[in-house]
């Protein structure tokens, strides 16, 4: 498989495989679970042969009964070991799916093609890998029905080899009738698995854009939008949920009409003296049990072919190249450390980006052959008209989108990858559109870093948000509602620039940050900036005052460098520039 793409068996034994001591000890237990009503249904037998006089054994009622409770008991307790076991390996395979899905989405999700809905990607977290969960739980039961049905053969076929073959005969039916669905089970679960995600995705997008609904005037639209997708939901699910019943319908039918069919060929048996009391008691029991284990059989068949559609939805969402990158064995409660920890790296002195190039799928935009570098201390100002590939520039740099071709160097080493390698404490970046969370001032700065090992208060003062902050209710500690709700725009854009500036970081990256900041505000905010020259900056800006203390200048034009100079060069010789400086903002200058 070139894409080293897993089949499902594989991608259950590779969880199997990461605690298997813990497989195997609950798989011993519940075969023991199973192996006590053989024992159980044997004992029933010779009581009952015991009791007609054809029993080979000379026991008394006595000891027979008292076996059956021991038994009894001894199954009870195994059971309440046996379920503490079953329940710590279920969340074991499941947290380590979701830590490998979660850490792909937060440090090295690729964008190329298109983010997902949040409604897709809940899902997925939730059922996908709950779904392969049950799948690697599933076969403990898979193992003990086997090892039941194996042992009870042995056991009937040496009483009635005629009996035996009609007892075991719905499995291979149901089997056929499982494959025989498989196609449609694939189909309607995907479709099901979809059409929820994308229901669930509207809904959530409806929450957050309230306010412009509201303007707009658009509820009646949005309330028949989601109305639609959550009918084809409906339909989805309904599909998928009445083939299951189908099949479970079907299963059940031919156990029952398999039963029926033993019983008169029993009769008949005990009729004519070839079946003890006793033994027609022994096939009913071991019965009860076959029949579990024949619809058993085929729900999880069915289950089975789900599961392969669940992966594949997780493994298209994050976009590995490889299966394994889901399955990665880990250490569930070592500290959470981001992939860029793990390199070691100098302190910036020089950064170079060569031939640098991205282009977006199906379109001619993007930014192509871009060559600049910038040193410690430097301050780059990025500018170009609306359109101009500025911003597909800086995500491009930091690997928020991936890059095509091209190599960006650290200090003169090679970045392999860009991604892991441009976040705290080497970089920092501010986009136009801060996001903020639903927390105080405090934990949207800090977001998870120690306050013993930062500085908050030279943050926010460098920040130009101290004076908001003694005027807030609680200070840092106000919560700043969903998405920083209760607060202006001048005010996120602020706190995500202190939450950047908190974590020092050598190469400080901001796009457009004062398009929401008053001219005062937005003076000191520049020369806080500015003044400071442990770090390197890359600023898209049109301002002139950010033009006058640049180092240097980048114009772009449709996604490529037309000059990369000082401000007094541009002036005189490039005509974009120009333009641009005439028509530009002044009121900080």
């Amino acid at each position: 498989m070139d894409n080293k793409q897993m089949k499902t068996y594989q991608l259950i034994l590779h969880m199997i495989k990461y605690k298997p001591g813990l497989y195997l000890t609950n798989c011993a237990l519940w075969m023991i679970i199973y192996l006590i009503p053989l024992v159980l249904g044997y004992i029933t037998k010779e009581y009952l042969d015991l009791l007609t006089g054809v029993s080979s054994y000379a026991i008394s009622i006595q000891i027979v009964i008292i076996t059956m409770v021991v038994l009894l008991a001894l199954r009870i307790l195994i059971i309440r070991i046996a379920v503490r076991v079953d329940t710590f390996q279920r969340y074991t395979i499941t947290s380590l799916i979701r830590y490998n899905l979660f850490e792909r989405v937060l440090f090295r999700i690729s964008h190329n093609k298109g983010s997902q809905s949040t409604g897709i990607i809940v899902n997925t977290f939730r059922d996908d890998a709950g779904q392969i969960d049950d799948s690697v739980n599933w076969t403990i039961d898979i193992v003990s029905n086997v090892f039941f049905a194996v042992v009870a053969v042995v056991i009937l076929w040496n009483i009635n080899k005629d009996i035996t073959l009609y007892v075991f005969t719905p499995l291979v039916l149901i089997v056929a009738v499982s494959q025989f669905a498989s196609k449609l089970i694939e189909k309607y679960r995907k479709m099901a698995r979809e059409s929820t995600g994308n229901f669930t995705g509207a809904l959530g997008e409806a929450f957050d854009n309230i306010q412009a609904i509201k303007v707009n005037g658009a509820e009646r639209n949005i309330i028949d939008h989601i109305g639609k997708l959550n009918s084809v939901r409906q339909r989805n699910m309904v599909k998928d949920a009445l083939l299951n019943t189908y099949l479970n319908v079907i299963n059940t039918s031919t156990v029952s009409i398999g039963i029926v069919v033993i019983l008169i060929i029993a009769a008949k048996s005990i009729i004519d003296g070839s079946l003890s009391i006793g033994e027609l008691t022994l096939f009913l029991s071991y019965l009860t049990y076959v029949t579990e284990c024949s619809q058993f059989l085929g729900t999880f068949m069915a289950h089975y072919k789900q599961t392969g559609v669940a992966f594949r939805r997780m493994a298209d969402i994050v976009e590995v190249s490889d299966d394994k990158e889901l399955l990665r064995y880990t250490q569930l409660d070592a500290p959470v450390d981001s992939p860029t920890q793990e390199q070691i790296w100098d302190r910036l002195k020089i950064l170079e980006i060569k031939n640098l190039c991205y282009r977006y799928k199906d379109s001619n935009k993007g930014i192509f052959n871009i060559d600049f570098i910038i040193k410690k201390g430097q301050v780059i100002v990025i500018t170009g008209q609306i359109g101009s590939g500025k911003t597909t520039l800086l995500r491009t740099v930091l690997g928020l989108i991936p890059k095509d071709s091209g190599e960006i160097y650290w200090n003169g080493s090679l970045i392999s990858d860009i991604s892991a390698c441009f976040v705290p404490p080497r970089c920092g970046y501010t986009s136009q559109v801060p996001n903020l969370f639903s927390d105080s001032v405090k934990q949207n700065v800090l977001l998870g870093i120690s306050e013993q090992d930062a500085d908050i208060e030279n943050a926010i003062n460098n920040a130009i948000l101290d004076i908001d902050i003694i005027n807030m209710d609680n200070g840092l500690e106000t919560t700043i509602g969903s998405r920083g709700v209760k607060l202006s725009g001048g005010q996120k854009q602020r706190v995500a620039i202190a939450r950047m500036l908190v974590r020092k970081p050598d190469l400080i990256v901001i796009d457009d940050m004062s398009s929401a900041l008053d001219v005062e505000t937005e003076r000191k905010l520049w020369n806080k900036l500015f003044d400071d020259k442990e770090s390197a900056k890359i600023i898209v800006s049109n301002k002139k005052f950010a033009f006058q203390r640049a180092d240097t200048i980048i114009v772009m034009d449709n996604g490529k460098i037309i000059a990369n100079d000082k401000l007094s060069n541009l002036l005189n010789e490039c005509e974009e520039f120009k333009k641009m400086w005439g028509n530009g903002e002044d009121q900080v200058s």
